[in-house]
């Protein structure tokens, strides 16, 4: 006789927050219940979803990623150079499909450059991950403002331009760059190494898991996702400034810690890291709508990102 599965507290509960913050805010104004603004919500989402997926992953290892902000921004200002660059050339990286693919590959390969770099630190140079994030976040940062200074560009590629110019495009590369990790995590080799090296890496090193190597990669690919989120924001933006993405890394970390991923390695849920994008979008939107302060939005921001960690905290205390 096999015994019940779990219920999911932590995917129930940020399904039920989603349905009444929006029911809240239908509420409170009508316009929020037609198709228009929940096809908005889901572009809100869209970066925060593709650069939560690679935080949930990193956090699965037992990893951390503060620098994920920045480096969209470089990416964003690498791929906006490049696309200027090919434009000059005559090869219409802003208005070709083919054209521009090799601009959007060059802000991935940033990306994926600053996350081995990283990785490289934190696996090979034993720093810990929070000091070595948190300088290449001021270094990326740094880097997108003696590029750009004051100015911003306006040179996307054309693929991230079509990307961008509905809701539904940017929402379609963001469910499947979320889907491609949850299968990594639930059913490749790759996803079970990562929550066995956050359990406890002494553990998965004496197993025969290449803890160093799989870490490396994790960071790396964090990186590549913060790349990609860089292309998906230009798009939708149509300019590149050097303050892109600027707090984006505690909305993905946020977006994680609503979905039941611990921060302490070795527990994640795609599907709940997605619940909780899509949560942080909708009161980010409703917020905007209702003409809510700045200062308000990040009141309500900290509120609902500190309640479900409350709950789950109780919730694990109570079965010790």
């Amino acid at each position: 006789m096999t015994s019940a599965r779990p219920i999911p507290w932590n995917l129930v509960g940020a399904a039920l927050a989603i349905c009444l913050v929006a029911g809240v805010f239908a509420i409170i104004e009508p316009s929020n219940r037609d198709a228009g603004a929940l096809m908005e919500v889901l572009r809100i989402s869209s970066v925060n979803t593709i650069l939560a997926t690679g935080m949930t992953l990193l956090l699965a290892s037992g990893g951390l990623d503060l620098s994920v902000g920045s480096v969209l921004a470089l990416s964003a200002t690498a791929m906006s150079f490049v696309t200027e660059w090919s434009s000059r050339a005559g090869l219409a990286a802003e208005s070709g499909w083919f054209a521009s693919i090799p601009a959007a590959c060059a802000g991935v390969i940033v990306g994926a450059a600053c996350g081995a770099l990283n990785g490289a630190f934190v696996v090979f140079g034993r720093i810990p991950p929070f000091l070595v994030t948190l300088s290449a976040l001021l270094i990326a940062r740094g880097a997108c403002y003696n590029l750009l200074g004051s100015s911003s560009r306006s040179g996307i590629p054309y693929i991230f331009k079509e990307i961008g110019r509905t809701p539904s495009g940017a929402a379609a590369v963001a469910i499947g760059v979320a889907a491609c990790g949850m299968v990594a995590l639930s059913r490749m080799r790759f996803g079970r190494q990562l929550l066995a090296i956050g359990g406890n890496e002494e553990a998965a090193r004496l197993s025969g898991i290449p803890v160093a190597r799989v870490k490396w990669t994790m960071y790396a690919l964090s990186g590549a996702f913060a790349g990609l989120a860089g292309g998906v924001l230009a798009g939708r933006t149509g300019v590149v400034t050097n303050t892109d993405g600027d707090g984006y890394e505690l909305d993905a970390i946020a977006a994680t810690v609503i979905g039941g991923t611990s921060l302490l390695g070795g527990r994640a849920s795609m599907i709940g890291t997605l619940l909780g994008a899509v949560l942080l979008g909708i009161v980010r939107f409703g917020l905007q709508s209702v003409q809510a302060p700045a200062g308000t939005q990040k009141i309500a921001s900290g509120i609902v990102i500190l309640i479900p960690a409350l709950v789950d905290s109780l919730r694990r205390s109570r079965r010790l």
